[in-house]
């Protein structure tokens, strides 16, 4: 054949080849993806400790700043202009500042440091709350309608006069009992109202767990943001006494107050006057008294702890109050924060060793929508919950859970030393057991960094975004529901570019885990459980060895997978052991590309290319080439389009391996997709490509 026939005839099939494509709209397309979301977390709880039992006040300080910004940070709207209130514990006057009664005045001062560090003025920042009682014997001459001012002193928060200002920032202390008249209303709910609105202010909101009027002191209810400061303790009818709890402390007592006196918040708390026994009409009164004003921030003052609150004494205080008891542990000296209220309440209760199901203002105030109280659904974040747990007593409805022992955890799918080429699934090799209070969360850290949780097959996920290539050590956590834990760690090496291209430059037998890689298809000449996956755009890809039966998968699922690198007839792959389902994104496009493109060079020194390739390695690819049919063998047959260089052995056409699919007609024009693979003959890699299905093999003349 003359040089100029040979031209014209590749010059018309190539014509052909180029109209076939343009019709079939064959052309790579960029592939859009929206990524999942990770994490089953939905709330976040911080706990910090100070570094002495007995703090200082700057070790306070410190650990209550950490707390809040662990936490999130104090909430969006702080800022200038903006009207702040500040509810600290003072349920019962006469008790000194370190006594775990009330509040810690230097837990409420870094709050107002921190507001005004925000812009606040502090002529926009208020201290409201309201005590309860007396402690016995230190009344003395104070009016019983003055339980709060005493108790703003005890605590230390108004130590020196000017009295009702709080003695370092100068902002307003408010006495929440007081509504203004010189006097407690006649009893409720005889008598409900109307109230000083000069003071006070009736809350009508649609979802109140019992009928009855709930009246607020006007600052509480005006205010921009309203930031909660409870005590860790526990509570002689509730359990315990937290944010939820708090809330009462703002209920006036000249409204409440027990009949024929002027202090309590009986008739809120414990009157049972609506249909509900006592502890059920406290746990729904709480949860609507929040519901009137819910916190934006709560900060939990966990210095002590004591465990036999709210006020000491042999029964918790009764009214009269008394010493405190500590759990044998000792004290705490810890900070909580949290923007859930019911979530903070939560990690109070486990801290405390209770079992959350005892504690029924945690379930009625979750299911009125105010938190969560499923430990599955709360990120701890700073000190972890098992190793500050105290053994508190069983107080009230609260009931102790004596489990100190994390789930049975044997193993996890990433060995010692794996390469992470794009990002990892870790999850356990057998499903976790527990024969306490039950599995509930797995959670992965990356260098002690919360990346993900997962509270229902416990399989977490970490796609790195500003971790640095090198060596990581990941942590996988199993919890149950006491929050005790079991974790195993592994030392990985991280390398954050396309997966696939950083899996291809490591050497055989390295362990390697790869993705989010997408699915091609599955090449049924080559086994049942071969498959290829690749990057987004189509390239570069990887021929994958699955280690069990292959799921059914979709082209375009994207998956995470994790094996050995591997090398077979002159070609890498990766011999799978794992692997995981992501997202799925659309389908990957075939490249186009002549048969002397199929496979191409070398892409380093550990992946060669094919016999005389060049251009872009792209053995495992997904591609559509065309050319005239020679006959082959008994399951596969040639093409050539004359772009294929001539060697000395003759080496001009491409081999299609096709199985059992229908070959075509020698001297026939096909176009065919399917997969760039290789094989060896005379000690030469040379491409091929397995078609993927039958109908990808068309016969265009």
């Amino acid at each position: 054949m003359s040089i100029c026939k040979y031209v014209l005839k590749r010059r018309r099939l190539v014509f052909v080849v180029l109209a076939s494509i343009i019709l079939g709209s064959l052309s790579l397309l960029e592939n859009q993806f929206t990524k999942a979301q990770l994490g089953d977390a939905t709330a976040v709880v911080a706990i910090t400790q100070t570094p002495s039992v007995n703090p200082t006040n700057d070790e306070i300080d410190a650990a209550v700043r950490q707390a809040i910004e662990l936490a999130g940070g104090l909430p969006d709207n702080v800022g200038p202009g903006k009207k702040v209130v500040i509810q600290p514990n003072l349920v019962q006057a006469g008790h000194p500042m370190n006594s775990g009664v009330t509040t810690h005045p230097q837990v409420v001062r870094t709050i107002i440091a921190m507001c005004l560090e925000a812009g606040v003025s502090a002529s926009d920042i208020t201290i409201c709350e309201g005590s309860a009682s007396f402690l016995d014997g230190t009344q003395g001459s104070w009016s019983s309608r003055a339980m709060t001012q005493k108790a703003y002193r005890d605590c230390g928060l108004d130590a020196v006069p000017p009295y009702m200002v709080e003695d370092v920032y100068g902002v307003r202390l408010v006495d929440a009992n007081d509504c203004g008249t010189g006097s407690v209303y006649p009893n409720y709910p005889a008598y409900s109202g109307p109230y000083n609105p000069a003071r006070v202010t009736r809350v009508l909101k649609q979802g109140f767990l019992i009928d009855r009027v709930y009246v607020l002191p006007n600052p509480v209810l005006e205010c921009d943001v309203l930031i909660r400061v409870p005590v860790l303790k526990n509570h002689n009818l509730a359990g315990i006494t937290g944010a939820l709890k708090l809330a009462f402390g703002l209920a006036p007592t000249d409204i409440y107050h027990y009949p024929g006196l002027e202090c309590y918040k009986w008739a809120l708390l414990h009157q049972t006057s609506w249909g509900y026994n006592e502890l059920e009409t406290n746990a729904r009164g709480m949860v609507d008294m929040t519901l009137c004003r819910p916190p934006d921030l709560v900060v939990t003052d966990g210095l002590v702890g004591i465990m036999n609150g709210p006020v000491g004494g042999p029964d918790g205080g009764g009214g009269g109050g008394g010493w405190t008891v500590l759990p044998p542990e000792g004290k705490m000296h810890c900070i909580l924060a949290s923007k859930d209220p019911v979530a903070i309440d939560t990690i109070h209760a486990l801290l405390c060793g209770y079992k959350i199901s005892s504690i029924p203002s945690l379930q009625i105030a979750r299911d009125a929508g105010l938190g969560t109280n499923d430990p599955g659904q709360i990120e701890v974040r700073g000190v972890h919950v098992a190793s500050l747990r105290r053994t508190f007593v069983q107080w009230g409805c609260a009931q102790p859970d004596p489990d100190r022992t994390g789930p049975t955890l044997a193993n996890i799918n990433v060995p010692n030393g794996t390469y992470v080429c794009g990002g990892l699934v870790v999850k356990p090799t057998s499903t976790p057991t527990d024969t306490g209070s039950g599995v509930c969360k797995a959670e992965l850290r990356v260098d002690g960094v919360l990346v993900d949780s997962n509270n229902t097959d416990y399989s977490t996920i970490w796609i790195p975004t500003h971790e640095v290539d090198g060596p990581h050590t990941i942590t996988y956590t199993i919890y149950d529901r006491m929050l005790n834990e079991t974790s195993i760690s592994r030392n990985i090496i991280l390398h954050r570019s396309d997966p696939i291209g950083a899996a291809l430059k490591l050497t055989n037998g390295t362990a390697v885990a790869m993705g989010p890689v997408v699915y091609t298809g599955t090449a049924g000449v080559l086994g049942s459980n071969v498959f290829f996956v690749s990057s987004e755009r189509g390239l570069p890809a990887i021929r994958v060895n699955y280690g069990s039966n292959l799921p059914l998968l979709s082209s375009g699922q994207r998956l995470f997978l994790q094996g050995t690198i591997a090398s077979s007839n002159g070609s890498r792959y990766l011999s799978c052991t794992s692997m995981s389902l992501y997202d799925a994104v659309a389908s990957v496009k075939p490249f186009f590309m002549t048969i002397r493109s199929v496979g191409g060079g070398s892409l380093n020194s550990v992946t060669p290319g094919v016999y005389l390739g060049t251009g872009a390695y792209n053995v495992g690819v997904l591609v559509t080439v065309a050319g005239k049919v020679s006959a082959g063998g008994s399951d596969y047959f040639y093409v050539e389009d004359g772009s294929l260089a001539v060697d000395v052995g003759t080496v001009t056409k491409l081999k299609v391996r096709c199985g059992s699919f229908a070959k075509p007609a020698a001297g026939s024009f096909v176009i065919v997709t399917g997969w760039s693979v290789t094989e060896l003959e005379n000690g030469k890699v040379l491409p091929i490509v397995v078609a993927r299905s039958e109908s990808d093999i068309v016969v265009i003349r």
